[in-house]
């Protein structure tokens, strides 16, 4: 972590925050922190071409943890996000809290989205 020397009452400036304030001014961006009314962070794990069933990961609480007052869009928002742990799909990281369901046909692919939920009878969504 690199600082700038600092006089009188100053706090200490950390390199990375000068940085990230001065790229946000010259791209007139606005960054703000994650918004609360986006509540679910699902994660896509990755997939091939063929694939017909898909499980989605609820992150939300480990996301919510680890980003909790940063800004989104920021280099140290980034760097958190590259380095967070994807789900290992054995349960101990993150739940799978939907499964999508591909069939496909000579003239389409439909798609099903259905919720998991403890009961088992979660809703399920066509497409």
């Amino acid at each position: 972590m690199a600082a700038l020397p600092v006089y009188g009452n100053s706090s200490v400036v950390r390199m990375e925050d000068l940085l990230d304030s001065w790229c946000v001014e010259r791209l007139d961006r606005k960054l703000s922190v994650t918004p609360p009314h986006l509540s679910r962070v699902i994660y896509i794990s990755k997939y091939k071409d063929g694939d017909t069933h898909l499980p989605l990961y609820d992150v939300s609480e480990t996301y919510h943890k680890s980003f909790e007052n940063e800004l989104v869009g920021s280099n140290k928002y980034k760097l958190k996000l590259a380095m967070m742990r994807a789900p290992t799909g054995d349960g101990t990281s993150a739940e799978v809290r939907y499964l999508v369901d591909l069939e496909h046909t000579i003239h389409e692919t439909v798609a099903s989205v259905k919720r998991r939920t403890l009961g088992g009878n979660g809703e399920t969504v066509n497409m």
